[in-house]
C-alpha cells in the first residue's frame, strides 16, 4: 500500500500579506473598532477595491495577532477548510491544539463540523487577536452555512474577518439586521476625496485628487495601477474627458497598454511564467522563469504594491492578485506559443509537488490531461487527504481519470470508495466490489483484506439489512490473523477496524478474536481520531454490552 507524502512547512496561503506601499484608511479603521463586540465584519466587493489590504493594514495598525487563511480554487469545500484551519492552529498553538482530524461519519455534515471547529479555534486565542479568512467567494455552500451556524456563538473580542467578493448569504442576514454582522461593501471600500490625495501623494504625483477618484470611481486598484504608470499623464493626471469605459475595462485597458508594455519583454515573461503558481518563492520564481533576476522583478512589484504581495515564511513568499494573474494570462493567450504555456504549466506543477504541495499540482497534471502522473500521486496523497478529511477533493479528482485508470488500478478504486463512503455508501459498495475481485486476483491478500473491510464499513453505513455481511466474512478471516499480528498502524487500523468489528461483532461475536478486536478498538479511542468514529465506538459498545463488560462499556462512554 503506498504511503502518504511527508508534510512540508505551511504554504503562503496561510501567512498573512506584507503589504508595500499602502494607507491607513482610518475611516474604515473606525467602522472596524466600532465592531469589536460583533460576531464578525463581511468585507465584500469586486477585485480591486483593497479588501486584503484593508484587512492585513487593520491587523497591523491595531496590534492583531490575526491568524490568516486565503483561500485558493481548490480550497472552497468545508472539510478542506477545516484541515486549513487546523493547520493554522497548529502554527498558532502548537501541541496545544490536538484536535482529532475528522473521519467519515462527520463528513455526512460538513457545515456543522466546520462549525464546530471554527467555535474550538476561537476561544483559544488570546486577546487582542482575530481570524481572517479571505476569497470565501471560493467557498462552498456548505462552508458558508457551517460559517452561519458559528458566527452566533463566536466570542466577543475576538474579531473574525470574513473578506470576498461576494455579499452574505441569506443565511446570515438575520445577524446583519441586528448588527452582530457588520458589513463592509463597494460603496465603503471606495476611495473618498481624501483618500485619493493621500494615495497620489504616496506616489509623488501632483494630481488633481477629485478628478482621479471620479475616473476610477474610487476604484483602488484602478487609481494605482494610473498612477504607478502615469504615461502621458505623468504632469497633469488623468481627465474624465471622453471616458465611457467601465472601471473594470479600464484597468485590464491599461494593463494591456501601459503597465504591461512598460516591461521588457523579458521581464513580461518572467511574470507570465511565476503566474502559473499560487505563490513563488524567489527560488520557484526563478526556477519556472529561467530568470535569475526574477525576485528582484517581484520585489519591486511588492515594493510598489502593484497586486503583488510578499508573505512571511521559509522562505518568503510572493502572491500575484489574483486581477495581475488574469491579465498576465491573457496576454500569454494572444502573445505566447501555447506549447509554451503548457511547458510551464507542467514545470509549476513538478515545483508545487517538489515542495509537497501535492495537492495543488494535481489539478494541474488532471488539466493537463498527465493522467499518469496525477493517479500515481493521488495513490501517495489519498491517505493523507483520507485522514485530514478531504474526501470531496479527493472523491473528484479520482473521478476525473479516465475510466481506464480506475479499471486497471484497484488501488484508485479502493480509494475512491473510501471517499465516497461517507455520503454514497452504496456506490462505494460496488466499487469496493470490483477493486477487491481485482486485488484478489493479483494476489494482493493486504489489499484484498482492506477492501473487504471498507466493504463491510460501507454495507452498515446502507444500514438497510446486514445479511450482505456474510459474503465478506471469509476475506476478512482470510486476512484477520496477519491484521492482528502486525505493528500497529493507527492510520490503517481507523481505516480496517470499523468494518472489521462490525462483520465479526454481528456474525462472529463468540469468535475468540472478536475481543481481540474490541481491545485494539478501545485503545483507539485514546487516539485523537477515534472519539469521531461513531460506527466504530457504536460497534465497541455494542460488544462490550454483549460480553458482559459492563464497567469497560462506562469507561468508553464516558
Amino acid at each position: 500500500m503506498p504511503h502518504p507524502a511527508s508534510s512540508t512547512a505551511p504554504p503562503a496561503r496561510l501567512r498573512p500579506p506584507q503589504h508595500g506601499r499602502c494607507i491607513a484608511r482610518e475611516r474604515l479603521f473606525a467602522c472596524l473598532d466600532a465592531a469589536v463586540q460583533a460576531s464578525g465584519t463581511w468585507i465584500w466587493a469586486p477585485g480591486g477595491f483593497g479588501k486584503s489590504t484593508l484587512a492585513a493594514s487593520y491587523a497591523t495598525a491595531r496590534g492583531l495577532r490575526a491568524l490568516w487563511l486565503q483561500l485558493d480554487d481548490d480550497d472552497g469545500q468545508a472539510a478542506t477548510l477545516v484541515h486549513h484551519l487546523d493547520q493554522l492552529a497548529r502554527l498558532a498553538l502548537g501541541r496545544r491544539w490536538r484536535e482529532p482530524p475528522p473521519g467519515p461519519d462527520d463528513l455526512r455534515d460538513p457545515a456543522a463540523l466546520l462549525a464546530h471547529r471554527l467555535l474550538l479555534l476561537g476561544p483559544r486565542r488570546k486577546a487582542p487577536t482575530g481570524l481572517v479568512l479571505d476569497n470565501l467567494h471560493l467557498a462552498d455552500p456548505a462552508a458558508l452555512e457551517g460559517l452561519a451556524a458559528a458566527l452566533p456563538a463566536w466570542p466577543p473580542g475576538v474579531r473574525l474577518l470574513l473578506v470576498g467578493r461576494d455579499a452574505p448569504p441569506p443565511s446570515l442576514a438575520p445577524l446583519a439586521a441586528l448588527r452582530r454582522l457588520v458589513l463592509i461593501d463597494a460603496a465603503a471600500l471606495r476611495f473618498d476625496t481624501d483618500e485619493t490625495g493621500t494615495l497620489v501623494g504616496m506616489h509623488g504625483r501632483d494630481w488633481d485628487a477629485r478628478t482621479l477618484q471620479a475616473l476610477c470611481d474610487g476604484w483602488a486598484a484602478a487609481m494605482s495601477l494610473l498612477l504607478a504608470g502615469a504615461g502621458d499623464a505623468g504632469r497633469s493626471g488623468p481627465t474624465s474627458s471622453g471616458t465611457q469605459a467601465t472601471a473594470v475595462e479600464r484597468l485590464f485597458a491599461h494593463f494591456a497598454s501601459d503597465l504591461l508594455q512598460r516591461l521588457t519583454e523579458a521581464q513580461l515573461r518572467t511574470l507570465i511564467a511565476v503566474s502559473h503558481l499560487p505563490s513563488a518563492s524567489v527560488g520557484q520564481a526563478v526556477a519556472i522563469s529561467g530568470d535569475p533576476h526574477a525576485g528582484a522583478l517581484l520585489a519591486d512589484l511588492a515594493g510598489r504594491s502593484l497586486f503583488t504581495e510578499l508573505r512571511a515564511g521559509d522562505p518568503p513568499r510572493y502572491t500575484m492578485h489574483a486581477l495581475l494573474s488574469a491579465a498576465l494570462q491573457a496576454h500569454a493567450r494572444e502573445h505566447v506559443d501555447p506549447a509554451q504555456g503548457r511547458a510551464w504549466q507542467h514545470r509549476a506543477a513538478a515545483l508545487l509537488a517538489e515542495d509537497g504541495q501535492a495537492d495543488a499540482a494535481i489539478p494541474r497534471w488532471l488539466d493537463l490531461g498527465a493522467h499518469d502522473v496525477a493517479a500515481t500521486a493521488l495513490r501517495m496523497q489519498a491517505p493523507a487527504m483520507l485522514a485530514q478529511g478531504r474526501m470531496a477533493s479527493l472523491r473528484a479528482w479520482l473521478q476525473a481519470l479516465p475510466s481506464s485508470c480506475l479499471d486497471t488500478d484497484p488501488w484508485l478504486a479502493y480509494w475512491l470508495g473510501l471517499a465516497e463512503s461517507a455520503t454514497q455508501p452504496s456506490a462505494a459498495l460496488a466499487r469496493l466490489t470490483h477493486a477487491h475481485a481485482a486485488l484478489q486476483a493479483r494476489g494482493d491478500a493486504d489489499g484484498a483484506f482492506a477492501c473487504a473491510a471498507a466493504a463491510a464499513d460501507a454495507i452498515v453505513f446502507v444500514g438497510d439489512r446486514l445479511a450482505p455481511l456474510r459474503q465478506w466474512l471469509a476475506p476478512l478471516e482470510a486476512g484477520i490473523d496477519a491484521f492482528l499480528a502486525a505493528p500497529r498502524d493507527t492510520g490503517r487500523d481507523l481505516r480496517v477496524l470499523p468494518g472489521l468489528l462490525a462483520a465479526f461483532v454481528q456474525l462472529r461475536p463468540d469468535d475468540p478474536r472478536t475481543p481481540a478486536l474490541a481491545d485494539l478498538a478501545e485503545n483507539l479511542v485514546e487516539q485523537p481520531s477515534a472519539p469521531l468514529q461513531r460506527l466504530l465506538l457504536g460497534t465497541l459498545a455494542f460488544q462490550r454490552l454483549w460480553s458482559g463488560e459492563l464497567a469497560r462499556l462506562d469507561r468508553i462512554l464516558l
